[in-house]
């Protein structure tokens, strides 16, 4: 959704002054997202966060809740 995208820019931009090594192997990688302070998000973490800083609301919330849990295309599209 927007607020995702709008969560990640401004994440990002934050990072600008931050110089990001080039990582080799996965083991670099993650020493450097230590040193950056970065982990991956929680499962649901953006979504609460949109709910949170008002970018979704209630329904829109439990209709995308719907929409990730739902099993058949009749689901999806209700949850729509």
């Amino acid at each position: 959704s927007r607020a995702v995208v709008n969560g990640v820019l401004s994440a990002l931009t934050h990072l600008n002054s931050v110089p990001i090594p080039a990582a080799t192997s996965d083991e670099e990688s993650q020493q450097a997202r230590r040193r950056l302070s970065l982990r991956p998000a929680d499962p649901g973490e953006f979504t609460q966060r949109a709910y949170a800083h008002g970018k979704l609301g209630l329904v829109e919330v439990e209709a995308l809740s719907d929409l990730i849990v739902a099993d058949t295309s009749l689901q999806r599209k209700q949850a729509l």
